[in-house]
This record gives C-alpha cells, sequence and structure tokens, in this order.
C-alpha cells in the first residue's frame, strides 16, 4: 500500500486518505469539486434583475390603460369608448340602434354596481362602474337618453335568503 507524508504533521498516511488521521489535515482532491466564482454568481443575479425589470417595464408600457372614457353621444345617437394609452388612442363605437337595453348590475364582477349596454346580439359593453355609490340614477338618465329599457340584475342576496351548499 502506498503512503504519503502529511504536510502539517509529517505523518506517515495512506495515499488514498483524504484526511490525516493525526492532525485532521485536509488533503487536496483532485476530483473535489471546483467553486464556483462569486463574481459569476453576481453578474447571473444582475443579469436575471434586469431580465425581471425589462419584462415589469414591457407589461406596464404595453397593458396598462392610461385613460378609459365613455361619452354617450346624443348628436350621433351613439356611444363611444376611448381607450389612451401610451401605445396610442383606441376608440369604438357603437349606435343605439343596435342596443337592445340597457342593464343595472347591482354586486357586478368588476365592482358593486355596473351598467352595461346589451346589443341585439347579447354581447354587453360596459358603460360604467363603482364600488363608492350607486349608479341608478346614472343608468336611469342613460336609459331615457337612449330611449332602451332598463333591465336591474341583483347579484346580492339579502340576509333573510337561504343559501344551499350547491349554490
Amino acid at each position: 500500500m502506498s503512503k504519503k507524508s502529511c504536510p502539517s504533521c509529517g505523518a506517515e498516511v495512506p495515499s488514498a486518505a483524504s484526511r490525516c488521521k493525526h492532525c485532521f489535515h485536509e488533503f487536496a482532491s483532485d476530483d473535489a469539486p471546483k467553486k464556483s466564482s462569486g463574481f459569476i454568481i453576481l453578474l447571473a443575479t444582475v443579469a436575471a434583475m434586469v431580465c425581471v425589470g425589462a419584462g415589469a417595464m414591457w407589461y406596464i408600457v404595453n397593458h396598462q390603460a392610461v385613460k378609459r372614457n365613455v361619452v354617450i353621444d346624443e348628436e350621433t345617437a351613439s356611444v363611444v369608448w376611448t381607450r389612451t394609452s401610451s401605445q396610442g388612442t383606441e376608440t369604438d363605437r357603437l349606435p343605439f340602434a343596435e342596443i337592445k337595453e340597457l342593464e343595472f348590475v347591482v354586486g357586478g364582477k368588476k365592482a358593486t354596481w355596473e351598467v352595461y349596454a346589451v346589443q341585439l346580439d347579447g354581447d354587453k359593453k360596459l358603460l360604467h362602474s363603482s364600488s363608492e355609490g350607486t349608479l341608478e340614477g346614472y343608468a336611469d338618465h342613460i336609459s331615457h337618453v337612449m330611449d332602451k329599457p332598463l333591465v336591474e340584475v341583483r347579484n346580492i342576496k339579502n340576509f333573510d335568503e337561504q343559501y344551499t351548499l350547491d349554490e
């Protein structure tokens, strides 16, 4: 069996030993994993942060509306939706003649009160929403301006209504 000499205490130890049995000196191993550089880890971390920041900025610029506006235009007898963002301005127009009715929703998906224009084909377009105050007066006024029926939809149950588990 071949032996080697410990550089710390000078004792003879087997050449396959990874540690001296006398002074516990660790011998260097050729097959030991090499330690990665701290600089490479720092560089990878900075690169990842730059990618996340760039992705967040792209999302903000391309998906966030700066301003949304709905106008009930009596002169042209149409509703005009305007969305202004950093990418430009988009508009959509819906003539009163293509609107079947207005819906006043209590307990809507986006807010507590919502007003929708229901088109002849059943599609709905949001006119206004609020969680701070009722839109009943607004909905009533718009239905008179458009000369369309106003339908109230209640998605909130009263306290005295019974709830079942399969609802």
